[in-house]
């Protein structure tokens, strides 16, 4: 496999920033509200500072996997 030139990668960096600021925007989007509070409670349980608590708390809502429940990055990137 060739390695990627510098215009590729950046051109795939950005794309990423695309991404995740969309996957952001749903996982902080109105019908994740109650979701992302009870995260956001549960991650201040454990200690995390304030700062990073709701940081934390957006990442369980994407990467976590809810009983037989597929991850929200899995369907949201799906759609792209």
């Amino acid at each position: 496999m060739e390695r990627p030139t510098p215009a590729a990668i950046e051109t795939l960096m950005d794309r990423a920033a695309e991404l995740k600021s969309a996957l952001v925007d749903h996982a902080t989007s109105p019908g994740f509200n109650k979701l992302l509070a009870a995260r956001y409670d549960d991650v201040l349980k454990t200690g995390t500072g304030r700062g990073n608590s709701l940081y934390e708390a957006i990442e369980s809502i994407l990467y976590d996997r809810g009983p037989g429940d597929e991850p929200l990055i899995e369907r949201h990137l799906r759609t792209k």
